[in-house]
């Protein structure tokens, strides 16, 4: 066997180092751009992401389109390597046509089919064949397209978007794809699918927990002669699952009103199935003539009979009745933080009212507290979602509430709710942690 000569042999060495450095540039590159597509669980962002990391890495310009539940295509995001570009496709953004008409480059033919479409060198022919719609072949012509992919964005196994990858005559990256190119801009694709598959559950199993959330509480809340009656109810905004949280408000037969706020243990179905429980549970054993506390008492009887032993309830009940100078309330406490009173004059103070959990001990230590309520005077009760708000290690606490309604003194129920509201956000933010529940009764002035 002849030798082979040693500058052949150099050039082979170079070819293969080049080759295994191109390699792993691209193995760097897919998992940068696998970390970047799941830093973040928004659709829309995920679908930005994937246009910026193809353009200019990969491609010249990029369109992705999303697919909704009916099949219809709808452009999410637009990318291209010049402004110029960016000024040409922004300029001709195309949805179906209304006609009926297929969208450029067989991108319904994608989405219905889930199979890849490639055009490696675009002719004359192929490009007026291929441009319809908004997206015609005067367009292709001043983008300078030479090459084409269209993939399938897929998520469990259903398309759920499309993306178009072109290079241009002048491209940076050059004039078509390579078989390694086609690999890379592949597997970029099928990580953003699953990316933006995982993002839309979130969406979905957040929108439902949303709507189950509301489906907990009061639509609205009933009104009371002479009374003002407020609540306001915050979502921790990384909560996924439903919170525990609810308050309710209904009026005994013999004219007296009940207030109740509360929070169940645990998140998600099974703590919304219990926080259902409880709330109806307290409506049903509520009898006229009875205290808070003996409603409580029964209301636990109940949940022992159906919860089990590693969940509870803490919650509030006040009894309402509206006179002639005044509201004479009664107030119960089952483990739950101590309502606050804010008069007209005087200081802000919490009621006196402790007791045990619900649904704990079949004999709960369970106690009254009468107070009344002039004129401008209120009582405000809450769960521990604004208590335990945090700030670096810090709570917003007791003290935090206090010193926020020493500023809505003489404000309207609505008013002092909005006012607590914005203080906890203003100190905890965006990561108060829990959800949080205020609801404000005030004797109209």
């Amino acid at each position: 066997m002849p030798e082979v000569p040693l500058s052949v042999r150099l050039e082979q060495e170079r070819t293969a180092r080049r080759e295994a450095e191109l390699e792993r540039d691209r193995l760097a590159f897919l998992a940068s751009a696998g970390t970047a597509l799941t830093t973040t669980l928004d659709p829309v962002s995920t679908v930005g992401t994937l246009a910026q990391l193809l353009v200019p890495a990969l491609c010249d310009w990029c369109t992705v389109h999303s697919v909704d539940d009916a099949g219809r295509l709808k452009e999410a995001a637009t990318a291209h390597a010049t402004e110029e570009g960016i000024g040409l496709l922004e300029g001709s953004r195309h949805e179906v046509d209304k006609a009926g008409k297929p969208l450029a480059w067989g991108i319904d033919d994608v989405a219905r089919s889930g199979r890849a479409a490639r055009w490696r060198d675009v002719t004359e022919d192929e490009l007026a064949a291929r441009a319809v719609g908004s997206l015609d072949a005067d367009l292709q012509r001043q983008l300078a397209t030479t090459a084409v992919v269209v993939l399938p964005l897929l998520g469990r196994g259903r398309v759920i978007g499309v993306v178009t990858c072109a290079r241009t005559r002048d491209g940076a990256s050059g004039r078509h794809f390579d078989l390694a190119d086609e690999r890379l801009i592949d597997n970029v694709v099928a990580r953003a699918g699953m990316a933006l598959d995982n993002a839309r559950l979130f969406a979905e199993r957040t929108q439902v927990a949303r709507i189950l959330q509301q489906a907990l509480l009061p639509p609205h809340l009933p009104e009371i002669p002479d009374v003002e009656v407020s609540a306001r109810y915050r979502t921790a905004e990384e909560q996924l699952d439903v919170g525990g949280d609810f308050y309710d408000l209904f009026q005994l037969p013999d004219g007296c009103w009940s207030i109740v706020i509360g929070d169940v243990s645990g998140k998600g179905s099974v703590a919304a199935a219990i926080t259902g429980l409880v709330r109806n549970t307290i409506r049903a054993v509520s009898q006229p003539g009875q205290s808070p506390s003996d409603t409580l008492r029964r209301a636990n009887e109940v949940l022992l009979g159906q919860v089990d032993d590693t969940r509870f309830c803490t919650a509030a009940l006040v009894h309402l009745r509206p006179g002639p100078t005044g509201a004479t309330v009664w107030v119960a406490s089952g483990g739950h933080p101590r309502p606050l009173v804010l008069p007209l004059e005087g200081e802000v103070r919490p009621l006196a009212c402790t007791g045990t959990l619900l649904g704990v001990v079949p004999d709960p230590k369970l106690s009254d507290v009468e107070v009344h309520l002039g004129r401008g005077d209120a009582i405000v009760l809450y769960t521990d979602g604004v208590t335990e708000a945090r700030r670096d290690r810090q709570e917003f606490g007791e003290a935090g509430i206090a010193e926020a309604l020493r500023q809505c003194r003489g404000r309207s129920a609505g008013t002092i709710a909005d006012h607590v509201a914005r203080s906890v956000h203003a100190w905890a933010g965006t990561g108060g942690g829990d959800d949080a529940a205020v609801l404000v009764v005030r004797r109209a002035p």
